[in-house]
């Protein structure tokens, strides 16, 4: 029975998955596109209890102590200042409230971090970086939030599906092609890529990190 913001809503799939069993869900994104893809999915699915509000996640137009949890999910790499947007999600968290964190993590190494992060931006203009398991960690603490849950799974992923996600042109897809086929024998990105046929397999390693608010 909480009241529940989804940071980064995007399509809505978060704030879809937490409105069965929440009072109410506040889904905030800063693109007006996505909302509308959202509020359409919505009402096909005739969800009645999520609002949708259009801000920004480093200035979230809420009160302090509004939201009983607060989460994002894979949506902080699209953020351009992470740190901020975690604050702020901490800002609006109830005292003794969550705060979820949802999103692919990048290698620990600096050299691997950077060159998968130089893949995902030619994939997908919108993306700013991908942090670290131990960068994320970092951030909810040094924004008063205890960390009490962490899980990492491995994601399997397929170049062509995860590249069609995006549908970036010929010249980039090409670039990332490339940056991969280097990836191979050296595991430069950190994705142990592997090639198969004419495509190739790589792991994406997805974070859920758990924190909360002292009461």
């Amino acid at each position: 029975n909480h009241q529940i913001l989804d940071v980064g809503t995007g399509p809505g799939f978060g704030a879809f998955a937490f409105a069965p069993k929440a009072r109410h869900v506040t889904a905030l994104d800063w693109r007006s596109e996505m909302l509308a893809l959202a509020r359409t999915e919505a009402d096909r699915r005739r969800f009645k209890e999520i609002t949708f509000v259009e801000g920004d996640p480093h200035a979230l137009p809420f009160p302090d102590d509004s939201f009983d949890i607060v989460a994002s999910a894979a949506a902080l790499h699209h953020f351009t200042s992470p740190a901020k947007a975690i604050q702020e999600m901490a800002r609006t968290c109830v005292p003794g409230g969550a705060v979820a964190i949802e999103d692919v993590v990048t290698s620990e190494q600096d050299i691997r971090a950077r060159y998968h992060n130089r893949i995902e931006r030619l994939r997908d203009r919108t993306h700013q970086r991908l942090l670290s398991l131990s960068e994320v960690i970092s951030l909810l603490g040094r924004a008063g939030l205890q960390v009490c849950r962490v899980e990492v799974q491995d994601s399997i992923r397929e170049y062509n599906e995860w590249l069609g996600v995006t549908r970036p042109p010929p010249r980039r897809s090409e670039r990332i092609h490339h940056l991969l086929q280097g990836s191979v024998e050296q595991d430069l990105c950190g994705l142990s890529v592997q090639g198969e046929d004419d495509t190739f397999i790589f792991i994406q390693r997805v974070a859920w990190v758990l924190a909360v608010k002292s009461a």
